[in-house]
């Protein structure tokens, strides 16, 4: 399942992380389950955003504020599981990376 994130952030500002679904003919889909997690670059889990569940739709949005946001590369995974004519409860996973930039005060 095709995935598509849109991310940009400030150190202690508030970041929105949109995620959208899509299926095999790239058709709007809404998965079964989706969950999420925040990592740097080491793998280190940011902030305990080990395995966040959202409730699913179509579009989602991820918010991020505070201890989320720590200078440098960090990554957010997005994962779940969603029905389509290959099949049922199918897994999906994908991943993007995003700089968070130093404050500058």
């Amino acid at each position: 399942m095709p995935t598509k994130l849109k991310i940009a952030f400030n150190e202690d500002g508030t970041g929105v992380i949109n995620a959208q679904f899509y299926d095999e003919n790239d058709d709007p889909a809404t998965p079964n389950t989706i969950n999420w997690a925040l990592t740097d670059s080491e793998g280190n889990v940011i902030n305990n955003r080990e395995e966040e569940s959202i409730i699913p739709a179509q579009e989602v949005n991820i918010l991020l504020t505070g201890d989320d946001l720590e200078p440098g590369t960090l990554f957010v995974t997005v994962w779940g599981t969603y029905d389509s004519d290959l099949g049922s409860d199918l897994p999906f996973k994908d991943w993007a990376s995003f700089k968070v930039r130093d404050a500058l005060i």
